[in-house]
């Protein structure tokens, strides 16, 4: 008798762990997205105001890029630049303050014109032979993140120019740290 109610104890315990399970499952919304002025309250380090309201909802993909010396004009065409030292690293351009499209994909990828609805960032620096310094790189890190939560971007919207949409490229670097930078980024899915 006593092993017939234990074991309807257990049975009645796994279906309600499995109905509070679902029920949380089915309650789980997505994290609300966040402001440029709480952006601006956790990153102080960067300036993410714009000189016209926001366009969050053009911004569907983030492209990381890197610029060795003879690409410089990359720079120009990105919505932010990332140092490799000083007092600021991260420099949104003109680019991002008016809330136009970059000219920072040089290909249409994937039958996509990227340059349309992704935001640009450019890494100062040549990535072939040496990583980002940590500065540098926790900077990129912190701008994706946060450019993640303002314009609601998933992770897998996340590119890497080089090895994700032109592979005849090295952007950023083939010691640029792949694996660590895509450990970091914010997955809500």
């Amino acid at each position: 008798m006593t092993g017939s109610r234990t074991i309807k104890v257990l049975v009645c315990l796994v279906i309600a762990m499995t109905a509070g399970a679902f029920t949380l499952r089915m309650l789980e919304t997505r994290p609300s997205p966040i402001s440029i002025t709480d952006l601006i309250a956790l990153d102080r380090t960067t300036d993410y105001q714009t000189d016209v309201p926001l366009a969050a909802r053009i911004w569907k993909n983030i492209v990381v890029h890197s610029t060795p010396p003879e690409r410089a004009d990359l720079a120009k065409r990105s919505h932010f630049v990332i140092d490799e030292d000083g007092a600021t690293l991260v420099h949104a351009t003109d680019l991002w303050k008016k809330q136009v499209a970059g000219n920072h994909v040089t290909s249409s990828s994937r039958g996509k014109n990227y340059n349309e609805t992704s935001i640009g960032i450019c890494l100062k620096g040549d990535f072939s032979k040496q990583p980002p310094n940590e500065k540098q790189f926790h900077a990129l890190i912190n701008l994706v993140r946060n450019l993640q939560q303002l314009c609601d971007i998933q992770a897998q919207n996340v590119y890497l120019y080089g090895p994700d949409l032109n592979n005849s490229q090295y952007s950023p670097g083939k010691a640029f740290p792949t694996k660590n930078f895509w450990s970091q980024l914010i997955r809500t899915r």
